[in-house]
């Protein structure tokens, strides 16, 4: 009659609860005023446990800093006053010790105790003292194999769990005998109740044993069928501690619990007992609480950056100069600045301040190349770019033009070739002699090409002997720069026994040095893009989307403008699109603006997404049909499967449609019960494809909800609908995932 008693105060407080309507917010903001009024109700050690776990997982993720301070200092200090001489926590207070209830109060204040200290709450000294009691107890009724619902009985699954938690909690693992004994009773017994997967999960994550991961497979399983709240709950709690495990199943569970939790601005699960113990809303919205806290963020990195992000990022890296260095704050340098400006090249819109700042850099520099190149006698490399930049990103006058077709012109021998090291004409001034004339609308340079050609079948080096055509130590950087020199001036035949030679300097990672030695070389990107560029130019067959993807990764963190640049120009070349994941996309629903479209029939699901975006924090601006304007930006488009080109923004998700038939990736499903989500990309920005045929329009109320988009997952994202009670209404329980790409 007690616990009865206890069940039927805490309805009472919620009843006065949700008598004030509250704005809207997550269940986790809105289960604060729940949890503040059960903390005065639990009258046992298990609840009292249960409410101070999911009160202290709310700190640092809502608001309310002080009451829940307040709620978790009066729960702490109920759980230490109440411990038993022996260590152990009873049923209630003064009851005898079980080791079950040890299990929770030992789990809550372990959770507790850095939160004591970080924000002063109680006294972590009592703390310590209680967990030490408790521990003790947990070592003192241990009967070999686990733990009895008393000391001294015989084990049982149930608080042998529970109490295994308690002891992970406070840092006891399977390395120690106890912990290693009661798991082995846990994985022999093997019970597989939906509560005793869930309670195992939890235990086996604290003490780190890994050997029971085969139960989240389980236990995902398990979210598909019909559930208690609190099986339900402790569920998605338990699969939300393997973060490397989740899909998007939990999202819909998620979705359920909050759906089954929002009561008039508060959120609490109430579950129907027997009659005689009347309805139970603490263990459910404990675990409901504590799943919501633990997924709050995860899952939420974006994989690759568009190439307006990439953009963006290289201008910010100018410096103040006009030029660019190679890595961060580096001096401006003429090579540096080139690189970037062909990769900025391809920005849209065109970045035309930064270009115009690096132009005049250029040109205040010009006269000191020069003067560096007659002093050595041949064209620098110096020289070399900074005139390359003038003449792609400059206007210059055609006197301008002539005077610099002349220096060029001064540097090439008798015949015709351009002097280098050893006084002497070396394929790589040439090179820069025949791509600097090309730049300035000049071709007199047919001989250079012949004799560059007549060097060698490989790649080119530095020449020795000049009247034997003597030439050593080929290289990619001279190479590439003479093959681009000659594309265009001779035919592919003659430029293939290179290109070949090129591709067999690649290095095993598939990027390419200067030189191929697979101890010492060192991937650079600059040499990568060019030799990709120029395999890709004549067609050579190579995983092109895969170094994409490769070149991705090697910039996402780098501050070097000039390879993010060369990388921003390499996928634009390609026309690569990234991979794109369903929660890249929800991450930007938080920012900036997003244009939501929708056809005839879908303003429901258009409504519902535009209040989505808005909660999340970002901008909606709702427009009817208009689904062909969609080529910068961030997008939602909601309509039938069918309306969209799904190709322009996503190329790896194949959609085929006959009559009634959707193929997805190769697999068949019904057109009327599917709903499919796709992620895609703009130039700039993200787009979420959302088709349904109008039958199931009515889910998307669910699957566009805040808590599932947050929380779902892949490369795309199939839902099976059914209305299976046969009601008319769709139910989330009736919202299935039968396909995560």
């Amino acid at each position: 009659m007690k616990r009865a008693a206890g069940l039927v105060l805490v309805l009472a407080v919620v009843i006065m609860i949700i008598t004030t309507p509250l704005a809207y917010s997550s269940p986790l903001g809105n289960s604060v005023r729940y949890l503040s009024g059960a903390a005065k109700y639990a009258d046992n050690t298990r609840d009292t446990a249960l409410v101070l776990m999911a009160t202290l997982s709310l700190f640092d993720k809502t608001e309310n800093g002080s009451s829940l301070k307040s709620t978790a200092s009066e729960l702490i200090d109920r759980l230490t006053s109440s411990q038993n001489p022996d260590g152990g926590w009873g049923y209630y207070e003064g009851e005898i010790s079980s080791p079950l209830d040890t299990g929770f109060a030992l789990a809550a204040l372990g959770k507790a105790y850095p939160i004591s200290r970080k924000y002063k709450m109680s006294s972590y000294l009592s703390i310590i003292h209680a967990i030490s009691g408790g521990v003790r107890y947990l070592r003192n009724s241990f009967d070999g194999n686990g733990w009895g619902f008393v000391a001294g009985t015989k084990a049982d699954p149930y608080p042998t769990a529970v109490a295994l938690w308690g002891l992970g909690v406070n840092g006891h693992t399977v390395r120690e005998e106890i912990v290693r004994n009661a798991v082995e009773y846990l994985e022999k017994t093997n019970v597989t109740t939906p509560k005793m997967v869930a309670l195992r999960l939890i235990a086996y994550r604290y003490v780190g044993f890994t050997g029971g991961n085969y139960l989240v497979g389980i236990a995902y399983g398990m979210l598909e069928e019909d559930l208690t709240p609190s099986e339900r709950a402790m569920l998605t709690y338990a699969l939300s501690l393997y973060p490397e495990n989740l899909n998007s199943e939990l999202g819909r569970s998620l979705s359920i619990l909050e759906k089954m939790g929002a009561h008039n601005g508060t959120f609490y699960l109430r579950e129907y007992t027997f009659p005689s113990q009347g309805i139970e809303t603490i263990v459910p919205t404990a675990y409901a609480v504590m799943a919501f806290a633990e997924m709050m963020g995860v899952g939420m990195g974006s994989r690759y950056p568009t190439t307006g992000e990439l953009c963006n990022r290289v201008i910010s890296l100018q410096n103040p100069d006009g030029g660019w260095g190679y890595e961060k704050g580096g001096n401006s340098t003429s090579r540096a600045t080139f690189y970037v400006l062909e990769g900025l090249s391809v920005c849209k819109p065109l970045p035309e301040a930064a270009i115009q700042k690096a132009v005049a850099w250029a040109r205040e520099r010009l006269n000191s190349t020069m003067e560096e190149s007659i002093r050595r006698g041949m064209l620098t490399s110096d020289f070399y770019y900074t005139a390359m930049i003038l003449a792609k990103y400059s206007n210059m006058s055609t006197d301008e033009k002539e005077k610099l077709v002349e220096f060029v012109n001064s540097f090439r021998y008798p015949d015709g070739n351009w002097v280098g090291v050893f006084s002497i004409p070396q394929p790589l001034q040439t090179a820069m002699g025949i791509q600097l004339l090309k730049a300035l609308g000049e071709d007199n340079f047919t001989g250079s090409a012949e004799w560059l050609l007549s060097l060698t079948n490989t790649g080119w080096g530095i020449v020795i002997n000049y009247r034997l055509g003597v030439m050593v130590a080929p290289d990619v950087g001279t190479t590439i720069l003479v093959l681009n020199a000659l594309s265009g001036t001779v035919g592919e035949k003659e430029l293939r026994p290179h290109l070949n030679w090129l591709l067999s300097q690649r290095l095993e990672n598939g990027f390419w040095s200067n030189i191929k030695d697979e101890k010492t070389a060192y991937p650079r990107i600059d040499n990568t893009v060019e030799a990709l560029e120029l395999l890709w130019r004549y067609h050579y067959k190579l995983d092109y989307i895969g170094m994409g993807e490769k070149l991705l990764e090697r910039v996402e963190k780098s501050e070097s403008p000039v390879d993010i640049a060369l990388t921003l120009r390499f996928i634009s070349d390609i026309n690569f699109v990234p991979y794109t994941t369903i929660p890249d996309v929800v991450r930007k629903l938080s920012m900036g603006t997003w244009y939501v479209h929708y056809t005839s029939g879908y303003s429901a699901g258009a409504e519902r997404m535009s209040k989505t975006i808005e909660e999340l924090g970002g901008t909606p601006i709702v427009v009817r049909d208009e689904l062909d304007n969609v080529t910068k930006g961030n997008h939602v488009i909601i309509t039938d499967l069918g309306n969209v080109n799904i190709s322009r923004y996503n190329p790896y998700v194949k959609v085929e449609i006959s009559g009634n038939i959707v193929t997805i990736d190769g697999v068949k499903y019904s057109r009327d019960s599917i709903v499919l989500l796709i992620p895609g990309r703009t130039q700039d920005g993200y787009v979420l494809i959302v088709l349904a045929s109008r039958k199931v329009v009515e889910s998307l109320e669910t699957i566009l909800a805040p808590t599932m988009l947050e929380y779902i997952r892949g490369k795309y994202l199939v839902f099976r609908i059914e209305d299976a009670n046969g009601n008319g209404v769709i139910e989330p329980t009736e919202i299935k995932v039968v396909k995560e790409g």
